[in-house]
């Protein structure tokens, strides 16, 4: 192990090199990194900055102090010992956690509506100004952090082109950057966004039975909707929904530099005692900064921003609390909280953080030779905790799906808890399209998709899971060490055995990776100097094609959409019920659901003889009353891929392009 002195130099720093003013040199590079990115369309971005991006600084400010009211009930952080970094990023997580229900309980009543989302950030900016006046006495830590010296931290300025193409990327529409490949831009518009929209209009969140997503845990979508409400609309609020992802997937890089710093950090004897190493924290930031997958994913209005952010802390306060006898169940029962955040953000949290890291950190308080001297009830009650906390902040999610469908974890599980609405025809269809393809059911086709998709993906850096591979032999006596790699190693297990072998369903490896690689200190910054360059070259590949460099400055920050519809709907009158037949990307759409019908390829029933017209289109209707946009491509796409699916018939199969009809 490599390790900086354990004392601040006692020669005065020049005032250059001071981490306040490489804050403002991060902040000037940022805005000049935005601004190149969107040439030709300056004002748009600069509109977007200041009114999507004031209202993302006060609705961090309120998670903020909503989450340092409720992080002391937790008694799990010490301000004399832990990094404020951690300490800020945990309780703007739980503050974050804390809004998504209350959003989910106010929309569940109804009681949903502009006001009550305004006075929601006023009450915590309220907490967090009263904690702050109590709390006065502490004001000189923020100044003790800015007058320290920069020192590893400059190299932090690696990351910061990386923020900048993720920040104008979010300002772009939904849809239109990554596309075709992954992250494809088609879940935002048929449910990410979608879903959040529909419950607006409605004014109240109800079961969709055309879309089953609506059944997921929606904790991120929570605040899409809560954005649409603060904006005034769906399309007003879709920047601001992006934006609030990008945060979310900058606050897990923040998390894992704190965790970095306080674990295995460097100690001071001021004020300032608890900023913890400059290098390891570094480390940690760069090495997910630089991975390419966080900077696609926090530009979309995707999921998977939660996900990193609550499962980092609930790993990272896992971690802790294994070799922290003293205020172990505290620091569980807040791990616990992230891990039920997390599975209210994606399902695929339950077994990732819950499961997961309930098995490892009861396997090291039963068999670790450290704590084998502590009494059995204690570990096993520390095991519990954990469990049960996480499942309190989860219980909401599974509670409303539970009364919606009869099955808490609707539409997964169906042998188990039941079908919902689901024909059979349907349950088989979800079975195989979260399935592995045939040609990937073998154990060496399984290796081989995680060596192309994963080892060998741009996506992941090519360095990071080598590198954090290479920390585990260096430092493999610590237990740390050995806590993140049986993590990364479960997670590899489940991504192959049980998920369909996507990438972005390994993303939780990327935090628990920067984790292991902060331990090899300030040795690893050459390899995440390459790793960077190597990432940055393909994501701008992506971006400043001819053809994206030419449309850029005409839709960048647009909230009319229209332009991503078919030609076909020109002949649509305004005013007539459409229904769209294939076509799931309703967010593009920009017509009242009263007039917009629509469902996923899951929700339409082809059971019984049923044809495609009449799956998603349901019985005839009066002739003429109603327009039909039918997409062959799509149709076709799900014939190959999700069946069981009926033939496409021949006088949809003729056209190659969508097309209307009246029926």
């Amino acid at each position: 192990m490599y390790r900086r002195p354990t004392h601040l130099p006692s020669s005065p720093r020049p005032p250059w090199n001071r981490r306040g003013m490489l804050l403002v040199l991060a902040v000037i590079l940022w805005l000049a990194a935005v601004l190149a990115y969107t040439a030709g369309a300056w004002e748009m971005a600069a509109y977007r900055l200041i009114v999507d991006g004031g209202i993302l600084v006060v609705w961090l400010v309120a998670a903020t102090g909503a989450g340092s009211v409720l992080l002391p009930l937790f008694r799990a952080t010490d301000s004399k010992t832990d990094p404020g970094l951690l300490r800020w990023t945990t309780a703007i997580a739980l503050g974050l956690g804390v809004f998504s229900l209350t959003t989910l309980g106010l929309g569940l009543g109804g009681w949903l509506n502009r006001a009550t989302a305004i006075a929601l950030l006023a009450l915590g900016t309220l907490a967090g100004a009263a904690k702050l006046v109590r709390d006065r006495h502490r004001l000189d830590v923020p100044r003790s952090w800015f007058s320290v010296s920069g020192d590893w931290a400059w190299a932090g300025l690696i990351a910061v082109p990386f923020v900048g193409l993720m920040t104008a990327a979010a300002m772009l529409p939904p849809y239109l950057l990554w596309t075709p490949e992954e992250p494809h831009g088609y879940d935002v518009v048929e449910y990410h966004l979608q879903v959040p929209r529909e419950w607006y209009e409605a004014g109240k969140i109800v079961p969709l039975h055309h879309n089953v997503f609506s059944f997921f845990p929606l904790n991120v979508e929570m605040h899409y909707l809560l954005a649409m409400h603060l904006r005034g609309g769906p399309w007003a609020g879709m920047y601001l929904a992006q934006f609030m992802h990008g945060a979310f997937v900058t606050l897990s890089v923040l998390a894992a530099c704190g965790f970095a710093s306080r674990a295995w950090g460097d100690k001071c004897e001021t004020a300032c005692s608890a900023i913890g190493s400059s290098a390891s924290a570094t480390v940690a930031g760069l090495a997910m900064a630089a991975t390419p997958w966080l900077t696609q994913l926090g530009a979309i209005a995707y999921d998977e921003g939660g996900l990193l952010l609550f499962g980092t802390l609930a790993i990272g306060w896992a971690v802790r609390a294994v070799r922290d006898r003293d205020r172990r169940i505290r620091a569980l029962a807040l791990a616990g909280t992230m891990a039920g955040f997390a599975c209210g953000s994606k399902l695929t949290a339950v077994p990732e953080i819950l499961i997961v890291t309930a098995v490892v950190v009861a396997a090291f308080l039963l068999f670790a030779p450290g704590l084998r001297e502590e009494r059995l009830p204690r570990r096993a009650s520390a095991v519990i905790v954990f469990g049960l906390t996480g499942l309190l902040c989860f219980a909401p999610w599974l509670v409303r799906t539970w009364a919606w469908s009869g099955n808490p974890v609707f539409p997964e599980l169906p042998s188990l808890f039941g079908h919902g609405y689901f024909s059979d025809v349907q349950i088989e269809r979800w079975k195989r399209a979260h399935s592995p393809r045939p040609d990937q059911n073998s154990v060496a086709a399984r290796l081989h998709a995680g060596w192309v998709d994963v080892l060998g993906s741009w996506q992941f850096g090519f360095l990071l899971i080598p590198t954090a591979l290479a920390a585990v032999i260096v430092d493999y006596r610590s237990p740390d060490v050995w806590f993140l790699g049986a993590m990364l190693f479960l997670l590899a297990v489940f991504w192959l055995a049980f998920t369909h072998l996507q990438g972005r369903f390994f993303i939780l490896a990327v935090p628990i990776c920067a984790m292991l690689i902060a331990r090899l200190s300030w040795t690893a910054l050459p390899v995440l100097a390459i790793q960077a360059v190597v990432a940055f070259v393909p994501l701008n590949l992506h971006v400043l094609t001819p053809a994206r460099r030419q449309i850029i400055p005409a839709v960048l920050g647009r909230e009319d959409l229209s332009w991503l519809t078919p030609p076909a709907m020109q002949s649509v009158p305004k005013d007539a019920p459409l229904v769209l037949v294939g076509d799931a990307k309703a967010f593009v759409f920009q017509r009242p659901m009263s007039l917009l019908t629509y469902r996923t390829v899951f929700d339409a029933d082809t059971s019984d003889g049923r044809g495609i017209i009449e799956a998603w289109a349901g019985a005839t209707q009066k002739a003429g009353t109603q327009w039909l946009l039918i997409d062959p491509i799509e149709l076709e796409r799900f014939e190959r891929t999700y069946q069981p699916f009926p033939p496409l018939p021949a006088e949809i199969a003729a056209h190659r392009e969508p097309y209307v009809m009246q029926r």
